[in-house]
């Protein structure tokens, strides 16, 4: 009965002090991936010689406190090597973190895995496999 009296303060303790960070953020909610997508138009590329855009937008609402809670880093990984890392101290809106990066040595049956931390609690990641955009013309 000793020994379990220190084990039950000690998670408690625990549980008070790192609970309350839980409950003032949330994960990222969803990554939307998009590739070869004209980001001003919304409209796909489908020439060979296209810009090989990847657009990632991550669903992360942010209210109240902008100052601390925000979508930390977006990482990008083109056939499981690491080809994109950047680092934010801010989201662009209070309700997603959103970027354009250009894919250059990306090809079709290629997959990209998209990966997405906040800066107070929680990961997500998105994968997605580069299809030919003409066979959505047939």
């Amino acid at each position: 009965m000793n020994i379990l009296k220190p084990l039950i303060i000690s998670g408690l303790f625990f549980s008070m002090v790192f609970a309350p960070l839980k409950a003032f953020a949330d994960p990222p909610k969803n990554i939307i991936i998009e590739f070869n997508i004209n980001p001003i138009t919304g409209q796909s590329y489908t020439s060979p010689d296209s810009p090989k855009i990847l657009k990632v937008k991550v669903v992360h609402p942010v209210k109240p406190n902008q100052q601390k809670h925000f979508i930390s880093y977006i990482k990008v990984f083109l056939n499981k090597d690491l080809v994109v890392e950047q680092h934010f101290k801010s989201q662009s809106s209070d309700s997603a973190q959103e970027v354009c990066y250009s894919l250059i040595d990306a090809k079709i049956g290629d997959k990209v895995l998209t990966e997405a931390k906040c800066s107070i609690y929680g990961t997500d990641k998105k994968e997605l496999l580069i299809s030919d955009p003409k066979q959505g013309e047939r």
